[in-house]
């Protein structure tokens, strides 16, 4: 627990904090509505729960956070994996990511 904090105030200050610096960065971004503006609203919601999940004391939350993260790099690893993905063509480029998208959010809905 951090000093001055207490324990239940701990997960808005952490909330604050990302979405603080985050607004800061998107504020700084050349194409406002670019792939990087949609990643920083995404981690807005994301980073907090993830670090309060790694971070807080709730083993089961610990659990589900560290399931999401490792179904999340597999389905990483995936994408830039020459034997998973065509890189020919745009198109099958774009039709094999999109069916290992598919089969992510499959996983990650039976977690």
């Amino acid at each position: 627990m951090t000093v001055g904090l207490n324990y239940s105030s701990c997960p808005q200050a952490l909330s604050a904090a990302v979405w603080s610096l985050l607004k800061a960065k998107k504020s700084m971004l050349k194409h406002k509505d670019g792939f990087m503006s949609r990643f920083y609203l995404l981690s807005e919601t994301l980073t907090p729960s993830m670090a309060w999940g790694f971070l807080g004391t709730d083993p089961a939350l610990r659990e589900r956070c560290t399931a999401f993260r490792d179904k999340i790099l597999h389905f990483l690893r995936l994408v830039f994996s020459y034997s998973s993905v065509r890189y020919t063509t745009v198109n099958s480029l774009a039709d094999d990511i999109f069916l290992l998208a598919q089969q992510s959010v499959e996983s990650l809905a039976t977690m």
